[in-house]
C-alpha cells in the first residue's frame, strides 16, 4: 500500500475523535503517503500531524459544488492514482466520490445504502454504535488488520510557532508558566442538541478545578460569546473568559 485518501468528518470535534485512528492506520501502513480529503473549516486539525502527508480541500460550496462539482472531485483524486480510500465520513457521496475516483479498495462503514460502492464495507454493529466515538474510527482501521488500542487518546500536532504565541498570550494574561490548565468550550453549531447546558459546564469545571488546582480558560468564536459569557458569570474558580478574542 503505497497510496491512501482518507476522507475525514465535516465537523471539529468529529475530526478530533478520529486522529486515533488516522495514527493507526500509519502505523499499520507505514511507509504509505496518507492524504486527507477534508472541509477547509476541518483542515487545521490535521495540520503538522506527521502521519498525513498531504491534506486535499474538498469545496463542497465552490469548485466541488453539485453533482458536476462532484465528478470533477472524483476525477482529480483518480489523477493522483491513490490505492485505498478509507472513509471516516459516513455520507453516502463519500462512498460514491471514491467509487467514481476507481480507487481500487475502499474501506468504510455500510451505512446509508452505500454499501455497494465500498470493496471492504465494516458493518456499524449494535456493539460498535455503544462505545465512545474514538472506537467507532477505530474499528474501520481494525478490521484492515489494525491493532486494537485499549486507551486512545485523540492529540492535535501544533507548530513551534503556535506554542510560542501560546505561552506568550498566556504570560499577557497573568497565567505562570507551569499552571494547570483546563479548557472549556461552550458553544455549538446547528442548535441546542448539540449544546451542554452552562450550568452543567460550570459544575464540572468548578469540581475539576477545585481538585487538580487548575484555571479555566474558556474558549468560542464570536457567536459562542452569549454561551462563553454566561459560563462566566457561573464559574466561581479562577478563569479567563477567552471567546472571540483568540
Amino acid at each position: 500500500m503505497e497510496s491512501i485518501v482518507v476522507r475525514a468528518t465535516n465537523w471539529i470535534g468529529d475530526a478530533v475523535m478520529s486522529l486515533p485512528a488516522l495514527d493507526a492506520l500509519k502505523r499499520l501502513y507505514p511507509n504509505a503517503d496518507i492524504s486527507v480529503l477534508v472541509k477547509a473549516h476541518v483542515a487545521p486539525v490535521f495540520e503538522n500531524n506527521p502521519a498525513v502527508a498531504d491534506i486535499i480541500i474538498y469545496d463542497s460550496s465552490g469548485t466541488h459544488k453539485g453533482l458536476k462539482g462532484r465528478i470533477k472531485l472524483a476525477g482529480e483524486l483518480k489523477e493522483r492514482s491513490f490505492d485505498c480510500a478509507v472513509l471516516f465520513q459516513n455520507a453516502f457521496e463519500a462512498a460514491l466520490i471514491v467509487f467514481l475516483a476507481k480507487i481500487p479498495k475502499r474501506v468504510g462503514y455500510s451505512r446509508d445504502m452505500r454499501g455497494v460502492f465500498l470493496t471492504d464495507p465494516v458493518e456499524a454493529s449494535a456493539e460498535i454504535l455503544k462505545l465512545h466515538q474514538v472506537y467507532y474510527y477505530l474499528n474501520i482501521i481494525e478490521s484492515l488488520g489494525g491493532e486494537k488500542i485499549k486507551e486512545p487518546l485523540p492529540s492535535i500536532v501544533i507548530s513551534r510557532s503556535e506554542k510560542d504565541f501560546a505561552a506568550s498570550y498566556l504570560r499577557e494574561l497573568g497565567i505562570e508558566e507551569g499552571t494547570k490548565l483546563i479548557g472549556a468550550s461552550p458553544g455549538a453549531s446547528y442548535g441546542k442538541a448539540k449544546k451542554w447546558s452552562p450550568e452543567s459546564f460550570a459544575y464540572v469545571l468548578d469540581e475539576f478545578s477545585e481538585k487538580s488546582k487548575a484555571e479555566v480558560l474558556i474558549f468560542g468564536a464570536e457567536g459562542d460569546l452569549e454561551d462563553a459569557n454566561s459560563l462566566s458569570k457561573l464559574l466561581s474558580v479562577k478563569h479567563h473568559n477567552l471567546a472571540a478574542k483568540t
